[in-house]
Formats: structure tokens, C-alpha cells, sequence
């Protein structure tokens, strides 16, 4: 059975005022694997002038991951004709392989669905049922992230998102962004190519320090995408994939501006590119979804 199911300032969470989310919570169980995937280990087994450099850059370093010892050097391409470009659901789970901008290897990054549940974090969300996802880093598996997301008209919205230091594991910032911030639209037709949308919503972030009080910030961003190309070939150690090629022009206001991502039918991100704020890249290594 084919799974690809896939309001200005916002009120402060309570939660966080008392400081009772100030711990890392609990990890999810470890999804199963997908016959024929690579298992992730320990799971099983202006912008119109600066668009040609980027994409000139985004397209020559495509390979760049691959090398002939690489099981994506030979692979043959991947694809999938109607599944989605984000298969969400309760066990998937992608690893990546984070570059810095010179192309040195930093750390790897886990991102996997752990449950479906009520959004703690109090709040505009406060309640709504959405997918929980949890970020971690690095051999030691330390989390970074965890995120409250959903499937609304088509698109995969984040709602709100904690933050933890990457060392430490104590909470650090919550962000909450209203009606809600897009992480990727599902359902683009062929005939996307060369579309455009913006989106605007309203970011409120507030930052948490043993030294002082919640610092909150509420901005109004406006984000603004483009489709750069369909069924594009992209070689990233995980294998060989037709993607979908999106990216958050440089005139948008939020911290992801200039970022281009690639997308695969029944498999979801499979490569990232920063541009802006020395961004790091991202290339999926393996991955275990419910397609």
C-alpha cells in the first residue's frame, strides 16, 4: 500500500517561559528499513542576474560528492513517475553529509519522521496534530532540532521548531512561524518549470540563555521561489536521482535565502546548496522511506 501521505506576534510558550522544555526530549524508535535501501547505520544494519552563477555553481559541483569508490558512481538513476517529491510518514528517516563551503567534510546529519502528534509547544499550533521530525549531528547522534510539520494543500509546512546546542543538549531557541513557514511543495506538475510564487508568514523567535531573560523577536519574512529545473539528474552518494531543482532567491528575507535544494519523487531531499551567511551543502548518503 503506497504511503506518500505525505496569525502580529505570536504568543510566547508557557512551557518555555518556566524553563520546563529546557531538556532534549526523548528520541523516536528507529524506523524499518525498505527493501532495497541502504541501511542507515545503528538502524538495522535581483536575483535574475546572480541566477546563472548560481546555478552554474549549483550544477558544476552536482557530482562532486561521487567518486569511483562511491556506489553512486555506477548506480543506475533512480525515479519515481507519481510519488512525492517529501514522502512523509511515521519511520522515514535520511542521513546527509554536511560540506563546508571549501568542500571539506564536516559531520553527518539524521533527519527522521518520529511520530504524529499534538504540537506541545504553546502557542498560534498549540494542539494541531502534525508529523514530529528530529534533526541530530555527528557520530554521537546529538540533536539539534526537532520540528513539528505537515501536508497543507499540497505543501509541507513547518509549524514550529526547538533548537538545541549542538554540544550541550540544552534548549536554546523556539521558533513559531504563522500561518506557517512551506518546507517544500509536494505536488509540482512538469509544468512547473520556470514558476514562481512568494510566500509571506511571520517568524517568532525566541532565544533562551541561563545568564538572562527570553529574548523574543517577531519579524515579518517574505520568501520567494523559484522552479529551476524538472527531472534533472543529480549524483549524490545515495545514488543517482531525476530530481526537481528549487531554490529561495537571494532578495528574500530569511535565513535560507539563496539556498537550492534537489527533490526526488519517493525519496525527498536528496541535495542542498548554500549561498547565503556561509552555508554549508548537503548530500543524501542513505535513506529509509515508506514510498
Amino acid at each position: 500500500m503506497r504511503r506518500c501521505t505525505v496569525r502580529a506576534a505570536l504568543a510566547l510558550s508557557v512551557c518555555l517561559m518556566t524553563g520546563a522544555c529546557d531538556k532534549a526530549p526523548a528520541r523516536g524508535e528507529a524506523p524499518g528499513v525498505h527493501p532495497g535501501r541502504p541501511n542507515p547505520p545503528e538502524l538495522g544494519a535581483g536575483e535574475e542576474a546572480t541566477a546563472m552563477s548560481v546555478d552554474a555553481a549549483a550544477s558544476s559541483d552536482v557530482g562532486d560528492e561521487a567518486t569511483p569508490d562511491d556506489a553512486a558512481a555506477t548506480s543506475p538513476v533512480s525515479s519515481c513517475s507519481d510519488g512525492s517529491y517529501f514522502p512523509i510518514a511515521v519511520g522515514n528517516v535520511w542521513r546527509y553529509q554536511i560540506r563546508g563551503r571549501l568542500g571539506e567534510v564536516k559531520r553527518d546529519k539524521w533527519n527522521r519522521v518520529v511520530s504524529e502528534e499534538p504540537i506541545p509547544v504553546e502557542g498560534p499550533h498549540h494542539g494541531k496534530l502534525a508529523f514530529r521530525l528530529e534533526s541530530s549531528l555527528g557520530a554521537e547522534r546529538a540533536l539539534k532540532a526537532v520540528s513539528w510539520q505537515n501536508i497543507v494543500d499540497g505543501r509541507l509546512v513547518r509549524y514550529a521548531e526547538m533548537s538545541y546546542g549542538p554540544d550541550s543538549g540544552v534548549h536554546t531557541q523556539t521558533s513559531q512561524w504563522e500561518p506557517y513557514r512551506t518546507r517544500f511543495d509536494t505536488a509540482f506538475p512538469a509544468s512547473a518549470l520556470g514558476q514562481r510564487w512568494t510566500e509571506k508568514y511571520v517568524d517568532q523567535k525566541v532565544w533562551f540563555s541561563p545568564a538572562r531573560p527570553p529574548e523574543v523577536q517577531t519579524t515579518l519574512h517574505e520568501d520567494i521561489w523559484i522552479v529551476v529545473a524538472v527531472d534533472e539528474e543529480v549524483v549524490v552518494p545515495a545514488g543517482t536521482f531525476k530530481a526537481l531543482r528549487v531554490r529561495k532567491l537571494l532578495n528574500s528575507t530569511s535565513d535560507e535565502r539563496g539556498k537550492t535544494y534537489w527533490f526526488a519523487r519517493c525519496v525527498g531531499k536528496v541535495k542542498e546548496v548554500g549561498v547565503a551567511s556561509g552555508g554549508h551543502d548537503e548530500s543524501l548518503l542513505e535513506y529509509s522511506v515508506h514510498p
